[in-house]
């Protein structure tokens, strides 16, 4: 669409709108002239308290004109913010009488719609007026403007829970697989600018390092830490690592209570959570710190066999209250053989290399089909052998409880005394 400015150089809120309101067209700075078919002429005059904007949009044969008038108040920064919105109104509403369109979060672009409520919560409005508010200046649709408040007021609340001394540290990675119509951040295909990314986390990670110092210094105290973008996950595994150890070193993290990294789809996150008093701080384990290893090898017939792991557990961690560990079944195996109890309850989940895997669960003496994304819930003192029928490969992530008083430990698994002969028995 070719877009033709007078009175002033607003690019950012009309190009903005444009991937919103019309996704597939591009910006053009040329001349419009007779014939085009896909154009806007967006006009400004300012007088010392008003804005008068002026928008003709012609797109597939039709014409629209559009007035929007915007009172002038505070600073400059101010100043600029409502002329800013003057124009953005100015031109969703002739976009809106092109198309004859509403979309439901109105004029609204970028990822955080609930901004303008949270901002009026701030200044003192109520929920109503907030929501009124949201409705009448970015022409969002009722039902939109109600989960913008239920998602503003749950914002403010996050922001007063702060101390004067607390802060939440975000750190910004712009570059994505494709550009959304709908984002209004600074971000980059990264397929175009590729060769921009390892300077860019060179340079944000001496940014992060620099920042710990400064924090430190203020007296400062990081209450969560989110990575957003842009597209967090375009980085690759060595980059992010990088980028996450930068945090880790740099900041003092015994009273962070949140670390957040968004991703794209295709990620999933198993989140395993107790009360605990205890306050540490938060530790990434990476697949260093919890190396694979072979159990039962060459015992019962070797159809016990199995990859496991502990990522952290009373020794590794003392100060948690759980324990946190992988076993990799091999085809047609058994798992937690032989069969064992401890006092303290587990969980397992468990996945399949393929979506029609499955494993037979036993819980005491009952016995469970263990599918993909299912799991088995053992109270404390039942024995939990598992299997995996022939062809298939079965993860289970193993997750315990320790019991106040009595934390799980290696020691703990106590086997079934009817079965203890087979330790000794000859192929």
């Amino acid at each position: 669409m070719k877009l033709e400015f007078h009175g002033h150089d607003e690019r950012y809120v009309v190009e903005q709108s444009l991937m919103n309101l019309f996704p597939g067209e591009l910006p053009v700075y040329e001349p419009i002239v007779p014939g085009d078919d896909s154009w806007a002429v967006i006009s400004l005059e300012e007088t010392e308290d008003l804005c008068r904007v002026a928008v003709s949009l012609c797109r597939g044969g039709k014409t629209a004109g559009q007035t929007y008038q915007e009172p002038l108040s505070g600073g400059d920064f101010q100043r600029e913010g409502q002329r800013r919105h003057a124009v953005g109104a100015c031109f969703f509403l002739a976009a809106r009488a092109v198309t004859g369109v509403t979309p439901p979060w109105g004029m609204l672009t970028g990822v955080r719609p609930d901004k303008p409520v949270t901002w009026a919560l701030e200044d003192g409005k109520s929920p109503e007026e907030a929501r009124a508010y949201l409705e009448e200046h970015y022409f969002v649709t009722p039902s939109r403007a109600a989960l913008a408040l239920e998602t503003g007021a749950t914002a403010a609340k996050a922001a007063r829970r702060l101390e004067k001394r607390d802060i939440d540290v975000y750190v910004g990675i712009p570059f994505c697989p494709t550009r959304c119509a709908y984002c209004s951040f600074v971000s980059q295909s990264v397929e175009r600018s590729f060769a921009l990314v390892p300077p860019y986390v060179d340079a944000l990670c001496a940014e992060i390092t620099a920042g710990g110092e400064m924090v430190r210094r203020a007296g400062l105290r990081v209450r969560t830490f989110y990575m957003g973008g842009g597209t967090p996950t375009t980085l690759t595994a060595g980059q992010m690592d990088r980028v996450l150890t930068a945090f880790e070193t740099s900041f003092d993290r015994s009273a962070c209570e949140e670390i957040t990294v968004e991703a794209q789809t295709d990620t999933e996150i198993l989140v395993q959570c107790t009360k605990n008093d205890t306050a540490f701080s938060g530790r990434l384990y990476r697949p260093e710190d919890a190396p694979w290893i072979y159990s039962c090898v060459g015992k019962f017939g070797n159809v016990a066999k199995r990859r496991v792991n502990t990522i952290f557990d009373k020794d590794i961690a003392p100060w948690s209250n759980m324990v946190l560990g992988e076993v990799l079944n091999d085809r047609g195996n058994w798992s937690g053989y032989l069969p064992h109890r401890h006092p303290q309850p587990e969980c397992y989940y468990f996945k399949f290399d393929r979506p029609e895997g499955f494993g037979a669960s036993f819980v005491g003496d009952q016995v469970f089909k263990s599918v993909d994304n299912s799991f088995s819930a053992i109270p404390g003192g039942c024995l939990h052998p598992q299997a995996v029928a022939p062809g298939f490969q079965m993860y289970t992530c193993w997750m315990i409880r320790h019991l106040d008083g009595d934390p799980w430990l290696q020691t703990t698994r106590n086997e079934d005394e009817r079965y203890l002969w087979l330790h000794d028995a000859q192929e």
